[in-house]
């Protein structure tokens, strides 16, 4: 069965590693809709990432009214 979804195929360190080139790649910091659009990235996959690159320090998640703006740790940049 071919998958619809390419980022099921891919191992959560694949995916933490595009979510990291991303956030480099748009200035160390991007709102979190906007991360998940870019990637093509389901909001449950992307937050369940992020809360582990957040738990490991290498992201901040700071809240933005009703969204988080995620930014790369000052050590990743």
């Amino acid at each position: 069965m071919i998958s619809r979804h390419p980022y099921r195929m891919q191992t959560g360190s694949a995916l933490k590693k595009k979510f990291l080139r991303q956030l480099k790649a748009s200035g160390g910091e991007q709102f979190q809709s906007e991360l998940g659009r870019a990637l093509g990235i389901p909001k449950s996959t992307l937050s369940s990432a992020l809360n582990d690159l957040h738990q490991r320090g290498i992201i901040v998640k700071v809240k933005k009214g009703r969204e988080n703006l995620i930014r790369l740790d000052e050590k990743y940049r």
